[in-house]
């Protein structure tokens, strides 16, 4: 599994983050409306981005929460444990870090 935003270094990951570029791999066997749903989420332009009232209005989730559910494949749900996993550590690493830069400051 891998997040959308991808690369050898961060560099090229803030690089692609900008450009809009991503790469929606696994999910490329989802359905039409998935895929629009991500693409609109991930919109670089925040005024053609997708609001929150709209993503859920959006018909994937309105067909997914009436319990008309895309099947997702085992791939797919491991790419999203994982993507949800990396960013649970990033955010702790982070924090660490920042935690570490602020007590040495402060020092």
């Amino acid at each position: 599994g891998y997040p959308p935003f991808d690369g050898p270094d961060p560099n090229v990951v803030v690089r692609k983050i900008m450009e809009g570029r991503f790469d929606i791999g696994p999910f490329s066997a989802c359905s039409d409306e998935f895929r629009d749903f991500i693409s609109r989420l991930l919109t670089v332009d925040p005024y053609a981005r997708m609001t929150v009232d709209e993503a859920l209005l959006h018909p994937w989730i309105l067909r997914t929460s009436s319990g008309k559910r895309d099947r997702i494949s085992v791939d797919v749900r491991a790419s999203l444990q994982t993507f949800f996993t990396k960013s649970r550590l990033k955010r702790v690493v982070a924090k660490c870090v920042r935690n570490q830069l602020t007590a040495s400051d402060e020092a």
